[in-house]
């Protein structure tokens, strides 16, 4: 819709300005004359509206449409509010334009007709180039909302330039720059704040909006001239000018409540329009897909062999399956295995609740007394928590014993471990503080740490599939909205996320850009692109816009190795060749999924 509504404001501001040509042509013409251009331009619009208008069906509501606008807007904020916007820009565009043609009259010797015809055709050119090249940038970079307060913030600046420096030209830069923000920016992000109200309410609010709107505005203007004007005729212009430096303030306040109420009108499509979840399938992978987890090892077997241009096919399978394996292998390793990398005498560290977390059969009996005794263990829990000579379903528990404990020990000790190489460590973490969070709210941590660990994890987005204890479940962005599981990626930076922003409405907003419905996905794009903070927008858009970034994928290593078999048919295998051939492959594979978002 913003693409489409940059299009669309670019077609009207290219109409203005051909009128403005137009104007300037035939500007010494006789009145008639120029009744009759206009006359010739109204005959093409209506033939352009029949031709638009063509195959649409006419729909009758019961209400009439200006009562049940009226109904809406006195029963709705958000609709009521876009309405005290429409009303104060005309004000303000109702003064300044007095102020504008109140100048220029006084200042103008010559044609009048020939000086706003060339005034609004200079214009016209510049709103056309600012709508062609600024428009859907503005829109895409900053929002919806940040483009409507275009004009306010334009003619805020302006408004004070000529308070300061009152005179002829500040009044034309000062109309002509509140068009050029009105007719482009402004407009374009003004018919998109329409997409977060239910259809029925829109068409029935947005024609009294639209039009009553800003004729109440427009005469409100002029009834507040008329006054002034009876009052003094000194200083009429700064008095002028003061009162839309007010009403611009009001609109700006106003536009900040507009932003609240459009994104919780979001949310609110996102309950109404709730996907459901349908039975997970097999995805279809590709052997890229596959095999991308595993190219890490193919990495290494060629690095190390600095001698040898050259491997047999069968001895490349081997080693890399030999990686592979120990890779796997090495997510579960126990304290037995690393007793012989430290000097330290590991015997110092065993402890009772040591033991009982490493056994994985604990009953359940013993385990509810951990439970219960965990805020007396915050210090032990920890350490297992931190301790690298742990294995890693050990520290798994470890993390799951202190989520029941609302500590800013247990936050340090989450957000530590946050940082940690192993994402099933990171996952298991970043649930836990989401769980002491929830519990105590002033133990989230701040939002700029937050930002810095979504964006560490989004550098090198990871999709390989872990497997997951009864705690990593209980995640609440395990699936899609189609019942896969999501990138590892994607599922800890919504965590972290759910610490700064509404939980439900962001795991609402992912399954609808998940689902197949255009619609739910237009919702929960548009609701994540306002939400999430600047930093990380474009890259978290790039994922969920991108269904096969937004899945986690895994296949056992010998599947892998067996395709890679298939792939490789020569019997001497080239190996710096084999290596550029898959980093240069799974670059382009991202860059062409984030770029297409």
């Amino acid at each position: 819709a913003r693409q489409v509504m940059g299009r669309i404001a670019g077609g009207a501001t290219f109409g203005g300005l051909v009128g403005g040509v137009l104007t300037w042509i035939f500007a010494d013409w006789s009145t008639r004359g120029l009744l009759a251009v206009f006359g010739v331009g109204s005959i093409l619009c209506g033939f352009a509206l029949s031709y638009v208008g063509k195959g649409l069906q006419q729909r009758r509501s019961t209400p009439s449409p200006i009562t049940a606008g009226f109904v809406t807007i006195a029963t709705q904020r958000y609709p009521r509010s876009i309405a005290v916007i429409v009303v104060c820009a005309a004000i303000v565009s109702g003064f300044i334009d007095y102020v504008f043609k109140a100048g220029v009259t006084e200042h103008t010797t010559g044609s009048l007709v020939g000086f706003f015809a060339a005034f609004y055709t200079v214009v016209g050119v510049i709103t056309f180039g600012v709508q062609a090249m600024g428009s859907q940038r503005i829109l895409r970079y900053l929002g919806v909302v940040p483009a409507v307060a275009s004009l306010p913030f334009v003619a805020l600046v302006l408004m004070g330039v000529a308070l300061v420096f009152p005179g002829y030209f500040a009044f034309v830069i000062l109309r002509g720059g509140a068009m050029v923000a009105e007719n482009s920016v402004y407009r374009s992000g003004y018919e998109l704040l329409y997409t977060s109200v239910p259809q029925q309410q829109k068409r029935a609010a947005k024609l009294l909006i639209d039009l009553g709107g800003d004729r109440l505005g427009t005469a409100a203007a002029s009834g507040v001239a008329l006054i002034v004007i009876a009052i003094t005729t000194v200083h009429v212009n700064r008095v002028l000018l003061g009162l839309a430096l007010i009403v611009t303030v009001v609109m700006l306040a106003t536009l900040a409540f507009v932003r609240r109420e459009y994104v919780a009108s979001l949310g609110r499509q996102l309950v109404q329009n709730m996907p459901t979840l349908d039975e997970p399938h097999l995805l279809g992978n590709t052997f890229l897909d596959d095999v991308s987890f595993y190219a890490d090892h193919v990495d290494e077997v060629t690095e190390t062999e600095k001698s040898n241009l050259t491997m047999s096919r069968d001895e490349l399978l081997r080693r890399v399956q030999e990686r592979a394996a120990q890779k796997v292998s090495s997510q579960s390793a126990s304290m037995s295995r690393l007793k012989h990398v430290s000097n330290i005498d590991v015997t110092l560290f065993e402890t009772p609740l040591r033991k009982q977390l490493r056994d994985p059969e604990v009953r359940e009996s013993d385990w509810q007394n951990l439970r219960q005794s965990a805020p007396g263990l915050i210090g032990q829990l920890g350490d297992i928590l931190l301790s690298d000579r742990e294995d890693l379903e050990t520290r798994i528990r470890a993390a799951e014993l202190l989520a029941s404990v609302p500590s800013p020990r247990a936050a340090a000790a989450y957000l530590e471990v946050l940082r940690s190489g192993s994402f099933r460590l990171r996952r298991a973490a970043a649930c836990g503080l989401l769980n002491i969070v929830g519990l105590s709210p002033s133990l989230a941590p701040p939002r700029t740490i937050i930002i810095e660990l979504c964006s560490r994890e989004l550098r090198k987005p990871n999709r390989q599939r872990y497997d997951r204890t009864e705690f990593e479940c209980r995640s609440p962005f395990v699936q899609d909205a189609m019942g896969n599981e999501l990138s590892p990626s994607l599922e800890l930076v919504m965590l972290l996320l759910s610490m700064i922003g509404d939980q439900e409405q962001l795991r609402l907003a992912l399954y609808a850009v998940t689902s197949e419905d255009e619609r739910s996905r237009g919702t929960g794009l548009e609701y994540l692109d306002n939400l999430l903070p600047a930093d990380l927008r474009a890259r978290v858009l790039a994922l969920v816009e991108s269904p096969e970034l937004t899945r986690a994928v895994r296949r056992l290593p010998q599947d892998v190795v067996q395709d890679l078999a298939e792939k490789l048919r020569d019997g001497e295998i080239d190996l710096r060749e084999l290596r550029k051939r898959f980093r240069r492959a799974r670059r382009k594979q991202y860059r062409e999924a984030t770029h297409s978002a």
